[in-house]
């Protein structure tokens, strides 16, 4: 998904900045100011990190 997706300038971003599990206003943006793309496509991944990070 990218800007030639019809959708794409509506997608919101989300940093939950204070780690409040609430959004703020200042913690959501257009996904566009700072994402250029969003590859669809998937890979099974099995190494899961500290965290429950995915590596």
């Amino acid at each position: 998904i990218d800007k030639n997706d019809d959708k794409f300038k509506d997608l919101l971003l989300w940093q939950d900045k204070n780690e409040d599990a609430i959004s703020q206003k200042d913690e959501i943006i257009k996904l566009s100011d700072k994402v250029t793309s969003i590859d669809l496509n998937y890979k099974n991944i099995k190494d899961i990190k500290h965290f429950k990070n995915v590596a």
